[in-house]
């Protein structure tokens, strides 16, 4: 997309998995890259800035899965007392 004089390129990790009887294509944004001939690449001193998008919702489901391994080997070393 352009958006002035500033071009905003979006980047993504693809997983795809290919079967005999069809396929799975799992997208997922990891960044928008922006550039161009404006100010804001001037003052930064780059022809190119790459933004990271970060993943809030996979950060609390891996934050989830490390308290219930927690809570659960809490709860074993309990029962074995």
């Amino acid at each position: 997309m352009r958006v002035g004089d500033l071009m905003v390129t979006p980047q993504s990790q693809v997983l795809q998995v290919q079967l005999p009887v069809g396929g799975f294509v799992w997208h997922r944004p990891i960044g928008v890259v922006v550039e161009g001939n404006g100010e804001p690449e001037a003052a930064l001193g780059r022809d190119a800035q790459i933004i990271p998008i970060p993943d809030v919702t996979r950060q609390a489901l891996w934050a989830i899965l490390g308290l219930s391994i927690l809570v659960n080997l809490l709860l074993s070393s309990r029962r074995k007392r």
